[in-house]
């Protein structure tokens, strides 16, 4: 639209022969009232050549088609978003038994594309309407639902009470704690039907995991900075963790390795190892593996052992495994285990 106002300007300037002809801001208001069709008669193409009265007629068309575009344009986007807010509502409102994820940030998609893959419903509420995450929803064909999930009318509006899990996963544990603190509430009046919901809130900070649940009574407050620091922390210390989990408010960890010559666990019997640690598994060359030996076998060097417990604890121990030169050189400190 610009480009046909200050063509039609420009052209008029030159070539409008009435006198005394026009200046500059006649060209320019001629322009712009016939292009909006609102003229007023002061100006007019009825004395002017062929070919001038022709191209009126186009600018006015031209006028008329661009406004029209314009405001379908803006009408799109302004009920676009108004249907997709109220899409992923009136979606929710058929769902039951589904899970709810609160939070659709690069964690949360990844837990609402593994709940999707093993065949559960999933509604996710997002305040953010921006999110970069929500074309992966789409393709999920995942409904979102935009507002506060501190409030309870959003939650209300994901049918929190036909859900079968909510899982809040904000980036934000102040967030997360006070939309844990509105689901207890709601959820409370299920539980004394005898229906209960799980309710699982993820913080980064551990100290205020715990204190959180302590003092609300949450059961399944995860802190995914202590499952992931066994990862890093082994990876450092030149270890191979295979998994971590928690149980209640406690964090474990799944790791192996093998046990060097010369090392702090090479001829120790098992029974000596730290009693909130467990061997699972014991791996020999040229021998079938042995699971879950008894606790007086001896380990050897050479050996490949797989043992669970407190990740702190399995840490210290797997570390022991290593030869004493190895620690010495590319081991971290005992600190960096406790």
């Amino acid at each position: 639209m610009a480009v046909l106002l200050v063509g039609s300007t420009i052209l008029l300037r030159f070539a409008y022969l009435r006198p005394p002809g026009m200046t500059w801001l006649d060209a320019l208001y001629f322009s712009t009232e016939t292009i909006a069709t609102v003229g007023y008669g002061d100006f007019s193409f009825a004395h002017q050549p062929t070919w001038l009265r022709v191209f009126s007629i186009s600018l006015m068309f031209a006028g008329v088609t661009l406004t029209a575009i314009l405001v379908a344009f803006l009408a799109d986007l302004l009920l676009s978003r108004r249907f997709t807010r109220s899409a992923g509502r009136m979606r929710v409102r058929h769902l039951r038994n589904h899970v709810i994820v609160v939070g659709l940030g690069s964690f949360g998609i990844r837990v609402v594309r593994d709940l999707t893959a093993a065949g559960y419903d999933v509604a996710v509420i997002e305040l953010d309407e921006n999110s970069r995450y929500l074309p992966s929803a789409a393709e999920l064909d995942v409904p979102v639902i935009f507002g506060d999930a501190t409030l309870p009318q959003t939650l209300e509006s994901a049918c929190v009470a036909h859900a079968r899990a909510v899982a809040v996963l904000t980036q934000d544990d102040m967030v997360n704690v006070e939309a844990g603190i509105v689901l207890r509430e709601m959820l409370g009046g299920l539980k004394a039907k005898g229906r209960d919901v799980p309710l699982v809130l993820r913080v980064y900070d551990r100290t205020l995991g715990s204190a959180v649940a302590q003092r609300f009574g949450f059961e399944s407050v995860r802190s995914t900075v202590e499952l992931a620091a066994p990862w890093f922390i082994g990876a450092a210390m030149g270890l191979q963790v295979l998994g971590t989990f928690s149980v209640g408010q406690s964090s474990f960890m799944v790791g192996g390795m093998q046990v060097g010559a010369g090392s702090e666990l090479d001829g120790l019997p098992m029974y000596e190892l730290s009693t909130d640690t467990r061997v699972i598994a014991i791996t020999r060359a040229d021998e079938p593996v042995t699971l879950h030996p008894r606790r007086e076998a001896r380990l050897r060097a050479g050996d490949t052992v797989y043992l669970v417990g407190p990740y702190r604890e399995l840490l210290a121990t797997l570390r022991k495994g290593q030869p004493v030169q190895q620690r010495a050189v590319g081991g971290l400190p005992e600190a960096a285990t406790g």
